[in-house]
């Protein structure tokens, strides 16, 4: 277990398959030390290969199976049924990460079935667990931005490509994390950790105006396609008013437009100028 620090929570994200082998390599590879796995999948019912496999390994790995996928072909919500399947699974894992009994605990898509807010509080707790226990939790996971959030350190993995394992800050800052996601049309934002849809004709606005106000009305803007500038003299200028929260002044090339009184009213306008 020399690479999986203890005491962490860290996650296989990335694009394809190969997050839910990579995980369970760490368990065949932890076996080999002689230390004891716990691997809970969501969203498979399925009998996969794993489950034959790892019957040889039974001694030192214990799997099981939460949910089944089928609602994802549907393009449905997960119903009632499969949520409770969740809540439970994430439950037993729980059980097992405070047993003491496992020295490692993966997590196959455990957040699949949860809203965002849901999700972070599992994550918290998982952060808690892990220092608690000094175990090491590991996640595989499709919600990338969650992952820079919230995980210690993250393995990137695609088809064609070398794993890439750090930091989540250094797999940001070195550019690998971007180079792993992005395509055309689509960018990764290293000022805000997201992703966002890149137009090479787009506008290019600069925003006067500080806090969360202002940050909104940039979300707003890169969402319909605009480029924020920090060029003060950038043909379209939008003041955010300190004075009058909500009113929003806009210029072109110095000389005023107009005056939106709501974030989707300086959407309209500024689409239609």
């Amino acid at each position: 277990m020399s690479k999986l620090k203890q005491g962490f929570v860290q996650i296989y994200t990335g694009n394809g398959k190969g997050k839910s082998t990579a995980a369970i390599g760490q368990a065949v590879r932890a076996a080999g030390l002689g230390l004891k796995s716990y691997i809970a999948q969501f969203m498979k019912e399925y009998p996969y290969n794993e489950l034959f496999s790892l019957k040889h390994l039974s001694e030192w790995i214990s799997i099981e199976q939460f949910g089944g996928d089928e609602f994802v072909y549907k393009k449905e919500l997960p119903g009632e049924e499969e949520l409770a399947k969740a809540r439970k699974g994430l439950q037993t894992a729980r059980e097992k990460m405070l047993s003491g009994e496992y020295d490692l605990i993966i997590l196959d898509e455990p957040t699949a079935f949860l809203d965002l807010p849901s999700k972070i509080e599992v994550m918290v707790l998982l952060h808690q667990l892990a220092a608690q226990t000094g175990k090491s939790i590991l996640l595989s996971t499709h919600d990338l931005e969650l992952a820079l959030q919230l995980a210690d350190r993250i393995w990137l993995l695609a088809k064609g490509r070398e794993m890439v394992a750090g930091v989540p800050e250094d797999l940001v800052l070195s550019g690998k994390f971007n180079s792993f996601f992005e395509r055309e049309g689509i960018l990764f934002d290293k000022e805000t950790g997201s992703f966002r849809v890149h137009n090479p004709i787009a506008k290019s606005v600069h925003i006067t105006g500080a806090g969360v106000e202002a940050q909104w009305v940039a979300n707003a803007l890169v969402r319909n396609g605009f480029t924020p500038s920090t060029d003060p003299d950038s043909e379209y200028r939008v003041e955010v008013s300190e004075e009058f929260p909500g009113e929003y002044l806009v210029y072109r090339n110095s000389e005023k437009m107009f005056t939106a009184n709501s974030i989707e009213s300086l959407l309209k306008l500024l689409k239609a100028s």
